[in-house]
């Protein structure tokens, strides 16, 4: 980068770029192949490419409504169908750079084509390189294989931070990510209330991505905790603001398959009645339901559930309000006979193990949270914001 005094100058990287930045209004044209920049508004102030003296594209940034834009156009009349293309240039584990293609446009207008990219994007890295740009629901793409530390440093920032969050989450009652675990299997509650779980079964502790899991393989497998005052959450509790009472639970989960009849994700539901709350997926439907007499359910389902992918999984009382279940940040809800209250069983906690059905999750689960609040829209979006890249998702 050469600068003058005024603090401005020019870039070039090789003999094709040519081009320079004016401080102030003016005018210039560096040669019949080089950029001109024009002071001025609307189109007077494009960037403008030439070729032989003649304008063949245009470059402008802008603001408009509050966000910030970069317009290019084509002006050359094609001989025959044209398309512009926007990319990355990214190097993949320190070899030759591949050309990454984020958007592209073809016409057959004589007048030239032009598109428009918001510069208010979001990009998340996993350490297997695999991010997203997320701006607004008119424009979503992937970019594979960025350039990252073998080591997944990347990855293991982004799961650290997300860990953060949860163990900030009001009302948190208990935490298990899968990260941690005893000599004997047990999952360990990492919000500092100290309600470990015990391990049945077979299941085996796994990771992805720095992402640590457990995989339970439907006939036997489970995490559990003896019933608790911690653990019966009813939506009552007079220590906590009367606006935030409620009930919010889940994690990420994993189906292998829907061979069992139910593929129990979270819950305490006993064989026998006692029913208190509970999370899973039937019939491929995830299902959210609460009792507040121990026997009268009522539920609020998703739309179709899916296998061999990550699910964001939440379940949400609000009191007499609401009942609210979350699959990936898509709200279901159910606002008819929602009681007061969730009923105080004597049931254990399940991660993996419907006692009422006698049936067990074929999957996974990670980062699993209870809370004796009911969280709002915002932070169950942020949750899942803040974690979906490190799942896939």
């Amino acid at each position: 980068m050469d600068l003058n005094p005024t603090g401005y100058g020019f870039y070039s990287d090789n003999a094709y770029l040519r081009g320079s930045l004016l401080c102030g209004g003016g005018n210039v044209l560096l040669d019949s192949d080089g950029i001109s920049l024009i002071a001025g508004s609307g189109d007077a102030n494009s960037v403008k490419w030439y070729d032989s003296g003649v304008i063949v594209g245009k470059m402008l940034c802008y603001k408009s409504a509050g966000n910030f834009y970069i317009w290019i156009q084509n002006d050359s009349v094609p001989a025959a169908d044209k398309t512009m293309q926007i990319y990355l240039q990214a190097y993949d584990n320190g070899m030759a750079p591949t050309d990454i293609i984020i958007t592209s446009k073809t016409s057959t207008q004589s007048g030239g084509i032009s598109m428009r990219i918001s510069t208010a994007l979001k990009m998340g890295l996993d350490n297997s390189g695999v991010g997203f740009y997320d701006e607004t629901a008119w424009w979503k793409t992937g970019v594979k294989k960025a350039s990252i530390d073998e080591d997944g440093y990347v990855g293991s920032v982004q799961y650290w931070g997300a860990v953060g969050n949860f163990l900030a989450l009001p009302g948190l009652r208990g935490f298990w990510p899968m990260s941690a675990f005893d000599s004997a299997g047990g999952a360990q509650d990492v919000s500092g209330h100290g309600h470990h779980l015990t391990y049945n079964g077979n299941p085996t502790y796994n990771y992805s991505n720095l992402v640590p899991y457990i995989d339970l393989d439907g006939t036997g497998d489970s995490l559990s905790r003896a019933d608790e005052a911690d653990l019966d959450i009813t939506g009552t509790e007079s220590y906590v603001a009367a606006s935030v009472r409620g009930l919010t639970f889940g994690g990420w989960f994993w189906i292998d398959s829907f061979t069992p009849v139910v593929n129990a994700l979270m819950m305490k539901w006993p064989a026998g009645g006692n029913l208190s709350y509970a999370l899973f997926e039937a019939g491929g439907l995830y299902y959210f339901i609460i009792t507040g007499d121990g026997t009268t359910q009522v539920t609020v389902t998703s739309a179709t559930a899916t296998t061999g992918a990550w699910h964001f999984i939440i379940g949400r009382f609000i009191p007499s309000t609401e009942l609210n279940l979350f699959d990936n940040g898509v709200k279901s809800t159910n606002v008819a006979g929602i009681p007061a209250s969730v009923y105080s069983g004597n049931g254990a906690l399940y991660i993996g193990w419907d006692q009422a059905d006698n049936s067990y999750l074929d999957g996974r689960a990670a980062l699993c949270f209870l809370c004796a609040t009911w969280l709002s829209d915002a932070a169950i979006a942020a949750l899942y914001q803040q974690t979906r890249m490190l799942f896939g998702v």
